[in-house]
């Protein structure tokens, strides 16, 4: 079937051909796209504190910003805890496996290690905001 004198391949070439604004508009969703991505990953991506807890309940909160190493014998755990170059890792443990150890370094924020059999956890936070998304 033949529309009003033209051929198929014109109806055909018509269907795919683009208007002006419809070029603005997918140019505008690929700039706010590549903003968003570029901006993503400089939104405050520096861990800037260290959140040791047991069972939950919160034992020591410390800044990244000097070398050092945090015994936690203090709080009932054979555990060292190993500060440098604004990241934290688990130096040595008396648990079996060694998982906690064997990890390494975090350095990102909302980045954590667990100790399962002493029940410990070391968590990084940052300045800007503590959440990955917002749902509505």
């Amino acid at each position: 079937m033949r529309l009003a004198g033209r051929s198929s391949s014109e109806n055909k070439l018509s269907l795919y051909a683009l208007s002006l604004g419809d070029l603005l508009v997918a140019i505008l969703i690929a700039g706010f796209g590549m903003y968003f991505l570029l901006t993503q990953g400089s939104l405050d991506n520096t861990a800037t504190k260290v959140l040791v807890s047991k069972g939950g309940v919160p034992l020591s909160t410390f800044f990244l910003d000097a070398d050092r190493r945090v015994d936690l014998k203090q709080f009932g755990v054979n555990m060292v805890l190993e500060v440098r170059d604004g990241r934290v890792r688990i130096a040595s443990s008396d648990c079996k496996q060694q998982l906690c150890v064997r990890h390494g370094w975090i350095e990102q924020p909302r980045e954590a290690v667990f100790c399962l059999p002493n029940h410990i956890a070391v968590e990084l936070s940052g300045d800007g905001a503590e959440y990955d998304a917002i749902s509505r």
